[in-house]
């Protein structure tokens, strides 16, 4: 008998694991009642797979089923239904695939063996998972674990686990999806490419929505290493995809650009056509980020050609991007319905990080529309899912991980114990002529054993209580660095809402300061609680950031002014980031505010160099100077009153030239570096 037809299956968050199913003992003889008639129709059907014939397949197993209850095959029914399910599974159909799944389930329960029964159990878990109804497919996946107890076939294992983590990443619980990635990942041989593949991507998915991208894109970069682009061609691009959507996250936005590039050389070279709407919207979103909004909105308009999109999984993404492109071209008009389409897409998709991305997008766009009372409330949506985010990526994604690598560890540890013990036997047995003092001595040592023995357990038992505590100290450090991150965020929004509603410029002006000044505190507890050093701060990643939230702040249109930036890779205390961190800002500040007047086109340069007296700091522009430097700290400026009171904490030089632009000089002598 020809088993149920599975196409390899590629989605876009996570993989399912096609494989062909392996019935147990007994089958055979059961094999025999099918109808000759049905085994001969269903080779027709597979020569018109074969050519591509999809609609005429479909036609044809339908005629299947009708035939098979005529001649009361029940196995023909089973398969003329799971087939077509299958089928329709594949091309994104999902309603019309539960429909011939269910008809599978009160055939394959009175068959004498559970595979066909779990396995379809199983794939209508997939389905329900795919239609937002994740209640539905945690009951049919329950129902294959139930069936799944009375075999011990490992394939119908491993596509059960798998599909428990996906949904368990689908609505945010990380620690049971990574337990059943790992659960899948033991009856995996490493001869498997393509199942490895797809564990390694549903990994790295798990990993990249608890905002930990760095070890996403290390399973990624696993994927492409391990599967063929010819032979694996939408697994392998699936994988560019989620790369290079890991990358955008971290902003590394030229190399999220060359992958996605690649992405869609696979698209188009292989014909993967369903995978074209999702690797257009994350290329749209890349453009975004690199203020190239003519590109952006080409393909957005591109895409327009194919709507609607059946695919409930692809959907949210490409109505989030299209709505942030219409916003930056002010289309303010076309995104309240986009909205509506929108949050509908992410209610049913039940994914915790779209619902982030839309309440931040609606936020933005009740700003533009000066409705503020309305941004207000999506602010604080969004900072409340945030926050669930936070929680949730707090769990012990690695703990399985290190069970079983201690529990190996052990196992080899207990076996060379044995082997010791042995060697002693035989030691003992040849120098029977010195018992007694083979005897002393090994009670001499057995006692000294022992005594190590006691040292090392209490010894293991106070590094596991220091351990525990060093882990909770950890997680509450991370909790305050993020709430007083989101507690500067609110400040800073609501300066942005007040400063709307003030007319006088020098008030204005004052209040973008301040605005300025506690974006570059936010991003240093932003920094904090993302990484796994808690006291310390990158600085090239912190003042990049610093620099460009600044050329958002005052607006500066693309190619007008220049960011030059050259930093030494250093990792600096948070008591010296504060005082380093609103110095630059008010430095850049002041560039931008008065270096470049009437729109006229420069760049400014900033210098972080360690040297053997300490800290070397420049900051530097070629606008219009200034005059007379020594009217700087005459009490005027409350910016550089700043500099002056930080210069004194940091013990620092200052040299500042206004002659053919501002050229501002820094020896810091005071400061330390993380521990």
């Amino acid at each position: 008998m020809k088993p149920i037809f599975i196409l390899e299956r590629g989605l876009l968050f996570s993989l399912f694991i096609s494989t062909n199913i392996i019935f147990g003992q007994g089958f055979e003889e059961y094999e025999e009642t099918r109808a000759p008639e049905m085994k001969r129709y269903f080779k027709e059907i597979d020569k018109e797979l074969s050519v591509g014939n999809i609609e005429r397949v479909k036609v044809m197993y339908d005629s299947a089923y009708q035939r098979s209850i005529e001649l009361k095959d029940t196995i023909s029914i089973v398969l003329s239904n799971a087939n077509k399910g299958e089928l329709l599974f594949m091309m994104g159909e999902m309603d019309q695939a539960k429909l011939a799944f269910e008809k599978v389930r009160p055939y394959a329960s009175t068959l004498p063996f559970v595979e066909y029964d779990a396995y379809n159990e199983i794939r209508l878990g997939s389905v329900y998972k795919h239609l937002g109804q994740n209640d539905s497919a945690f009951y049919h996946l329950r129902e294959a674990q139930k069936l799944s107890k009375r075999t011990d076939e490992k394939p119908l294992l491993r596509q059960l686990n798998n599909q428990l983590g996906i949904l368990f990443d689908a609505i945010g619980k990380g620690d049971s999806a990574v337990h059943y990635y790992l659960e899948t990942l033991k009856t995996v041989d490493e001869t498997e490419i393509y199942t490895l593949g797809a564990l390694y991507t549903n990994l790295g998915k798990s990993f990249s929505y608890r905002y930990n991208f760095d070890k996403a894109i290390e399973y990624y970069n696993q994927v492409l290493n391990i599967l063929s682009p010819e032979k694996y061609p939408k697994a392998f691009t699936i994988a560019l995809i989620n790369k290079a959507t890991s990358l955008r996250q971290k902003d590394q936005n030229d190399q999220a650009a060359f992958v996605i590039n690649r992405a869609i050389d696979m698209v188009n070279q292989h014909t993967l056509e369903r995978l074209r709407i999702f690797t257009y919207s994350v290329k749209a979103s890349i453009l975004l980020k690199q203020n190239k909004l003519s590109e952006a909105n080409a393909l957005i308009n591109e895409l327009a050609f194919f709507e609607p999109i059946k695919d409930k999984e692809l959907l949210p993404e490409y109505l989030l991007v299209k709505t942030n492109v219409l916003m930056h071209n002010n289309k303010l008009d076309q995104i309240p319905d986009l909205l509506k389409r929108a949050a509908q897409s992410v209610q049913e998709n039940n994914s915790l990080s779209y619902q982030i991305k839309l309440h931040q997008l609606k936020a933005k766009f009740y700003t533009k529309k000066k409705d503020f009372g309305s941004a207000l409330a999506a602010m604080n949506n969004y900072n409340l899912y945030k926050d669930s985010l936070f929680k949730i990526s707090q769990s012990n994604i690695i703990h399985d991980l290190e069970k079983q690598y201690e529990t190996s560890q052990k196992v080899q540890r207990i076996t060379q114990l044995e082997l010791e013990d042995e060697l002693q036997q035989t030691r003992i047995t040849r120098q029977q002529s010195i018992i007694g003092f083979g005897l002393l001595g090994l009670l001499l040592v057995s006692l000294f054993l022992f005594y190590i023995y006691r040292q090392n357990k209490k010894i293991k038992s106070q590094n596991q209580l220091i351990e525990k505590s060093l882990k909770e100290k950890n997680i509450l450090l991370k909790e305050i660095h993020h709430r007083v991150k989101n507690n500067l965020q609110v400040i800073s929004s609501l300066l942005g809402i007040q400063s709307r509603q003030i007319k006088d410029k020098v008030a204005l002006e004052a209040i973008t300061e301040g605005r300025t000044r506690v974006q570059t505190m936010s991003l240093i507890h932003q920094n904090l609680y993302k990484d796994d050093n808690l006291t310390g701060i990158e600085i090239r990643t912190y003042l990049s950031r610093l620099s460009q939230s600044l050329f958002d702040t005052y607006n500066i249109k693309k190619d007008q002014i220049q960011l030059n930036l050259d930093i030494d890779d250093l990792m600096l205390d948070v008591e010296s980031v504060v005082p380093l961190g609103l110095i630059i800002n008010e430095l850049i500040s002041n560039a931008l505010k008065y270096a470049f007047p009437e729109n006229r086109e420069g760049s400014i340069y900033i210098q972080l160099k360690k040297i053997e007296e300490g800290l070397q700091l420049q900051v530097k522009d070629n606008g219009i100077g200034i005059e007379d430097t020594s009217k700087l700290f005459d009490g005027d400026s409350f910016g550089y009153d700043l500099i002056d009171a930080f210069k004194l904490k940091l013990n620092a030089d200052l040299h500042i030239d206004g002659e053919g632009g501002t050229d501002v000089k820094m020896l810091i002598r005071n400061y330390k570096k993380a521990v």
